[in-house]
Order: C-alpha cells, then structure tokens, then sequence
C-alpha cells in the first residue's frame, strides 16, 4: 500500500474486504439441520373406579374412660391392719384390698349377741310361766269352791251350835285371800301378751345391733366390688380412720369407654340414630390394629366455652391392659352414600379438584368432598361423590405440580 495513501482510503478498504469476507463465510454456511421435537409425557398411576356405597366416617380423638369409677370410704372406725394393694395394681372382684383391726368390732359383736341370748331366754321362761300359770289358775278355782263349800259349812254349823264364830271368821277369810289370789292370776296371765310383745321388741332390737356389729366385722375387709385398676390409694398401714374417711379409687375395667369431643354441626345426625336406637359403628385405633366399638350416647349437655358434646364409643369386648385416660383415635362411620367413590388422598387436588385419565391425557373435574371412609382392607381413603364420574371412569392418584389439562401421561401401573 503506498505511503502517501490518505487515511480515509484505507479505512475503505478495510471496510470493503471485512464485507466481503463475511458474505462469502454467510454463503459458504452449510445449511442447518431441521430437529422434530417430540411432546413430553408424564408417568402417573390411575385407578378405574366404580360407583358404590360407602359409610364417611367421623375422624375422633377420645379418652379411655370407665363409667364406673369408684371411691371407697371407711364405714367404721378403725385402725388400718394392712394395705394389700398400690396405685396402678390389677384388682379382681372380691379381692381384699384393706384390712382393719377388729377386736372392738368382735368384742361389740360379742356383747350383741349374748343381749339377745338373754332376750330369748326371758321370752322362753315368759312363756314356761304363763303355762304354768294357767294350770295354777285352774287349780285355784278348785280352791275356791272348796273355800266357799267351807263356808257355807261352818255357817251350817253356828246355826246349830257346834262352830263358833270365830271359825266362820277364818272360811270367810280363806275364800277372800283364794278369790284375791284368783284375780292376781288372772291379771298375770292377761298381761302375758304385753310382756311378750315388749321382749319381742326388745328381742328385735338385740338381733338388729347383732346384724350391725356382724356388718361393721365385715367393714374391717374391704374388698373389690369389680374388675378394675387401683387409680390412688389415700391411707396407709396403721393409720386411724373415722366412718367416711376415703380408702382408695379403682375404676371398672369391664366398663371402658372412648369419650370423644364431637363438633356441634354434627350432632343432630348422630342424635337422630341414637333416638331411633340405629346403631352407629366405630373402629379405634390401637398401634397398628383397629378394635371394633359402637356408638352408646350423647351428652346432653354442652358445656361452657365448649364447641361440642361428648359422645360415649363402648367395645363390643374390652381390649386386655386398656388403660383409663390414655389418648386413642377412632373413627364413628356414618349413614351410606350411594354413588359415591373411595380414591386415595392423592387423587384429590384442593378439595374439589380430580383428574379422568381421557385418551392418555388429563382433564380436571369438581367434585364433592364427602370426607374419609374405609375400603374392604381397612385403609382409609378419600369418599367423593360427582354427576360427572361414572363407572368404569380411569381416575388419575398420583400427586404431582404439573397437573394440568391436556397434560399428556403414561401409567406405570398398568
């Protein structure tokens, strides 16, 4: 290139020749090669679903409970002997579980019974008297007719001489004293019968403080009344106690129940069945397994700042080592639905939302959330109901972000 070529030339022609060298690299580019992209499916699981009827059920937490708890008190005044059980121990019924001391109470028992020996012996020698007075009275009769025959002789006498006044005076005093002691007889055998009765009275009384005082030696054992646990022991070993003093607590454990809070909005229905004596199923949940109970009552009652009542679960047969106030699940099943349709909880989408699997693609539909039911296999899944399935319809289960309509899928499990 010349030295004294202007400057604005040389710019041209770098400018020309960079121009030219890209078109001709633009030209020579070899052509590019056309890419068919192919559509992405999804792998998802399905379920083909039929129409049924199915039980919702009523999910609960309750609290193992006894209906009959049981506080036993001292009826006697006495000192303790022995504790035979602690809080926590397994009681049987008729198990002796405290024992007093009970020489007073033997030695009342004592003074009772030998009051009504006493009592029966008057009334039996009462009797023996009055026998032995009618017979005397009878005999006194006799007396006095004698008596009287003694008189009218020794008036017979005087009049002719051979009796002196003097022997009249003492036949007339004899038949006076036999007439007099007549009358004593005979008052004694008419109040025979007041006597009695009022030994018999007192007889009964006697035989009532034996019974009391055989009652109170009874008192010194206390035994269970039932099957059950120890919930709190309240005295010890010589310890004194008065009539009314609490011994201890058990509860029955052939009366547990599920107490469970149920919401107010639910109620209605559930009062409704138990009216109507429709008994209402239930399964609670113990570890792994589920134990069979029914529906017993309903408080009537709803207390203050409480958002329901509580409803009483009783098992068909008490489950061994339950408890009182451990916390358990259960689940009340409900009335039937017809048409309705259980799916696994992944199916769902919110709470109104399911997938048809229509020519391996999805497409979304509403439905109505009924709540949880048990299957055949006592799982619990989600029960729908909606006009838009029917039998037979491919119902997408698998829980994915990518749902959409028209998503196109392939199933894993078919």
């Amino acid at each position: 290139m010349p030295k004294n070529m202007p400057r604005y030339l040389v710019i041209f022609l770098i400018i020309i020749c960079t121009g030219g060298a890209f078109y001709y690299l633009i030209k020579t580019k070899p052509p590019a090669i056309k890419q068919t992209v192919e559509e992405k499916t999804w792998n998802v699981e399905s379920q083909i679903v039929s129409l049924g009827s199915h039980q919702p059920i009523l999910h609960l937490t309750g609290q193992v409970i006894s209906s009959s708890d049981i506080t036993i008190s001292a009826s006697i005044e006495a000192d303790v002997s022995k504790r035979w059980v602690n809080p926590g121990d397994k009681i049987t019924k008729g198990q002796l579980l405290i024992s007093f001391n009970d020489d007073q109470t033997k030695l009342k028992l004592n003074q009772a019974e030998s009051t009504q020996e006493e009592i029966e012996s008057q009334i039996k020698e009462e009797k023996y008297n009055n026998d032995i007075n009618t017979k005397i009275l009878q005999k006194e009769k006799e007396l006095l007719k004698l008596s009287q025959l003694a008189v009218k002789r020794a008036t017979t006498l005087e009049r002719s001489s051979m009796a002196s006044e003097a022997q009249i005076e003492d036949a007339k005093q004899a038949f006076l004293k036999q007439q007099i002691a007549i009358i004593d007889r005979e008052k004694t055998i008419k109040n025979y019968e007041n006597r009695l009765t009022i030994l018999k009275a007192k007889l009964k009384h006697a035989v009532a403080q034996v019974a009391l005082a055989e009652i109170n030696l009874a008192y010194t054992k206390v035994h269970s009344p039932i099957n059950g646990y120890v919930i709190e022991t309240s005295v010890d070993t010589a310890e004194q106690v008065r009539p009314g003093t609490t011994l201890l607590q058990i509860y029955d454990s052939d009366s547990i129940e599920i107490r469970c809070l149920v919401s107010e909005k639910n109620l209605p229905n559930l009062q409704h069945h138990v009216a109507n004596q429709k008994p209402l199923l239930a399964k609670v949940k113990m570890g792994k397994d589920y134990i069979n109970a029914t529906l017993n009552r309903i408080s009537g009652h709803i207390a203050k700042g409480q958002a329901g009542s509580y409803l009483y679960l009783r098992f068909k047969s008490t489950p061994p080592n339950l408890i009182s106030g451990k916390i358990l699940e259960a689940y009340l099943e409900l009335p039937s639905v017809n048409n309705s349709v259980l799916l696994p909880h992944d199916a769902l989408y919110r709470t109104d939302t399911i997938y048809k699997i229509i020519n391996n693609r999805l497409k979304h539909f509403d439905v109505t959330w009924l709540g949880e039911a048990f299957d055949e296999n006592n799982q619990l899944k989600i029960l729908i109901s909606s006009k838009t399935i029917q039998d037979k319809d491919e119902i997408l289960t698998s829980k994915f972000a990518n749902a959409m309509n028209g998503l196109k899928i392939t199933r894993v499990n078919r």
